[in-house]
């Protein structure tokens, strides 16, 4: 037997963990991958993460973000689970540009798709892209990134 909060005790955990966001997402290693996406490129957001132990127990969060069930929730997921044509396309579903977020770790065109995903406001996507492999140069190079 699984637990599910109601849609409206989904949508509350915000304020009990006070943060603007509960974000899910599909297994503990995915936390360390998108809070610090998030703390890089979205400072301004107080999350709280929660692994789903798997993408399967994600699918009905989703639908309830989607059709205006749930509020003050993310879903952050890597696209190895879902074909092409059954992307979710909303706002706060968020997915990995490749595979798996392991796959997008070195990678300007992974981090142009999920920052321009994340920011607030229009991101000029070669902008994205010039920074990060400057970024990429220093790291290859030792010295402080």
């Amino acid at each position: 037997m699984s637990f599910r909060r109601s849609n409206a005790g989904l949508s509350a955990i915000k304020y009990f963990k006070k943060a603007d966001y509960i974000v899910y997402v599909e297994g503990s290693s995915d936390i360390t991958f998108w809070s610090k996406m998030f703390k890089e490129f979205r400072p301004d957001l107080k999350l709280s993460f929660d692994d789903k132990f798997g993408s399967n127990n994600i699918d009905p969060i989703i639908n309830d973000i989607e059709t205006g069930k749930i509020s003050g929730t993310l879903v952050c997921r890597d696209r190895d689970y879902l074909s092409m044509s059954r992307l979710h396309y909303h706002p706060h579903v968020l997915y990995t540009y490749g595979y798996s977020f392991e796959n997008d770790l070195i990678n300007e065109r992974a981090a142009r798709h999920v920052v321009c995903q994340m920011a607030n406001s229009f991101v000029q996507p070669n902008y994205v892209e010039k920074h990060f492999r400057a970024y990429l140069a220093r790291v290859q190079t030792h010295s402080n990134p």
